[in-house]
């Protein structure tokens, strides 16, 4: 799963270079870390396009591609919403028994981004913070956010870091077999 999202950046890291608005770097460093992941420059520049930032978070699956209606079940369609920060909604359009179901929900419904009022790109930066281990002083004076916001968000992190980490370890031990535990 890894590699993929590594790929995905890397697209996108390649399109963002050919876009005119993006500045070119020297010596060939662009917007990647080291280890293939994207750095602030990627994450500022991906927000330039809006459409193309949406399409760059369904396709790293922070945001939902599908999202099923609860009263007709079809799946919902992605619609553009100018009227509200988000931009876009998802939105049922269907005739069921010749009643047109009307049913629209948030794109961030299901996603990293559910029930925050800041936009996709101050979550993304304030996350990008926290995973890096910054110091939440500055990152709350960077972005202009409260000191319970980056509180909040950091402990959305760590919360999501264990489920992660307890989906993906392994027992150690078992019959016959003995598990030594010192200080280090």
């Amino acid at each position: 799963m890894v590699g993929k999202l590594v790929e995905i950046v890397d697209e996108y890291e390649k399109r963002l270079q050919e876009m005119p608005f993006v500045p070119r770097a020297s010596y060939g460093r662009w917007m990647l870390r080291e280890d293939g992941g994207p750095n602030r420059d990627f994450l500022a520049y991906l927000f330039c396009d809006f459409g193309f930032a949406m399409q760059f978070l369904k396709d790293v699956g922070l945001l939902r591609s599908k999202v099923q209606c609860n009263t007709c079940g079809r799946d919902m369609t992605w619609s553009a919403e100018p009227s509200i920060p988000e931009g876009f909604r998802w939105r049922c359009r269907r005739k069921v028994a010749g009643v047109k179901c009307s049913e629209s929900r948030s794109i961030k419904y299901g996603s990293w981004f559910r029930q925050s009022n800041l936009t996709f790109r101050e979550i993304l930066l304030v996350t990008y913070d926290i995973v890096c281990r910054e110091p939440a002083c500055p990152t709350r004076e960077e972005y202009g956010v409260s000191p319970n916001t980056i509180a909040d968000w950091g402990m959305f992190c760590r919360e999501t870091m264990l489920v992660f980490m307890a989906g993906c370890s392994e027992k150690l031990g078992g019959p016959n077999k003995t598990v030594e535990i010192d200080e280090s």
